[in-house]
């Protein structure tokens, strides 16, 4: 029997081969599916579908432009970026993820005129929220992880395989673990700045967590570019 993600994978199968979005299978469940898209290098396009009806709330269709985050309801604690409400029923059948799906279609061209709002906002938030700060020192994990893979370091190109293995239905867990070793290079070799290095407090774990999660939204995003064929 399929699973709720994988039956709303199944649904927006135009939105897959057509315009580049594609499934996040680490950051799906029972109730939530979410398929991504990378528009510019500081700009996502997402879709999410959160199953409320056990809790006798409806199922909602959401599409955000924003920047690249983990792909899940916790995109929202950044307040950057934008969120269009797409589709709400309770009574739900093949009709309504058609007519989502084409709701979606027909938005995207709008999504280019949003990049720069989003990118803008990233940089100076009208709300600056404390997941908004958090954020600033994750992007700079990120970016001493490109760094060194620049260079060539053996344990970026450890982690970039399973990076490189985002679209094929790779874990967090996978990521996390070949993270471990470059988390606790950045400790050791100081390669953060000093506000980053006393918020994580040597706690290696939280690092790991942090970069894994940029690594596992932006290993999607790149594969969605090299997707063939698509818009």
């Amino acid at each position: 029997m399929a699973t709720f993600a994988g039956k709303v994978f199944e649904a927006f199968e135009i939105l897959q081969s057509e315009f580049r979005f594609l499934p996040a299978h680490a950051s799906s469940g029972k109730r939530f599916a979410s398929l991504v898209r990378q528009v510019t290098e500081d700009v996502f396009a997402y879709v999410f579908v959160h199953d409320g009806r056990p809790s006798d709330s409806s199922l909602d269709v959401d599409f955000w432009v924003a920047p690249p985050d983990t792909p899940d309801h916790s995109l929202q604690k950044l307040n950057v970026g934008y969120k269009i409400s797409i589709g709400s029923d309770y009574e739900i059948d093949d009709a309504f993820f058609i007519g989502c799906e084409r709701r979606i279609v027909h938005f995207l061209p709008c999504v280019e005129w949003l990049c720069p709002l989003v990118s803008s906002e990233l940089v100076n938030p009208g709300i600056r929220t404390k997941r908004w700060e958090v954020y600033q020192m994750e992007r700079q994990l990120f970016s001493c992880y490109v760094s060194m893979a620049s260079e060539g370091n053996s344990l970026a190109m450890a982690v970039q395989k399973e990076v490189d293995n985002a679209k094929l239905r790779t874990t967090l867990e996978s990521i996390e673990k070949a993270c471990q070793p470059i988390a606790r290079a950045f400790l050791d070799e100081r390669r953060l700045n000093e506000n980053v290095l006393k918020f994580y407090e040597g706690r290696v774990e939280s690092l790991v967590s942090a970069l894994a999660s940029q690594l596992y939204v932006r290993g999607l995003g790149a594969a969605s570019i090299r997707c063939p064929g698509a818009r």
